[in-house]
């Protein structure tokens, strides 16, 4: 095969691609090999079944959703016995449902009132709590709440639930 000449093709034979075809084979396919995996999970059916654990795992988390400026007072009242947390999360960004899952993953204080605020469709509860709390307005966040006042906020990759530990158990 290499003692062939290569056939001339003109002034642009160097880009043009000569592809061999195969002819067309009209049998059926071997029958035993297609049905011998028959009844196994594929890969994806595997990695779509670990996919689905994850989304639908249990979080030890028991949110109290914040859609009400009017909770804001209950949180202050509730936090002059026990801190209470805030978690501001805009369901637009992937920062913050990173932040929120690795949250949700490693809470496991049930005994503290826990407050979800979503951003997107309760902005304004938002800018009541920067107000009221005296921290500036991010997303993702997480505030801790006791005796009325804020001793600890944390924004994007630094909220940790171990870094608020020590506030919940003052």
């Amino acid at each position: 095969a290499r003692d062939r000449p290569k056939p001339d093709f003109g002034p642009h034979s160097s880009t043009l691609l000569l592809i061999e075809t195969k002819p067309r084979i009209e049998s059926v396919p071997d029958i035993k090999t297609r049905q011998k995996n028959r009844g196994k999970p594929s890969f994806f059916t595997k990695f779509d079944v670990e996919l689905l654990k994850l989304r639908k795992r249990q979080v030890n988390m028991n949110w109290i959703p914040l859609t009400d400026e009017k909770q804001l007072a209950e949180i202050v009242e509730t936090s002059q016995e026990k801190p209470v947390v805030i978690f501001k999360h805009s369901t637009r960004c992937s920062i913050s449902s990173t932040a929120l899952n690795r949250f949700e993953r490693d809470w496991n204080s049930e005994n503290t009132p826990a407050y979800y605020l979503d951003l997107i469709a309760y902005r304004p509860i938002s800018g009541q709590i920067a107000e009221q709390f005296a921290v500036e307005h991010q997303s993702p966040q997480v505030l801790v709440i006791d005796k009325g006042a804020c001793p600890y906020s944390a924004t994007h990759w630094d909220i940790s639930v171990d870094e608020i530990k020590p506030y919940l158990n003052a």
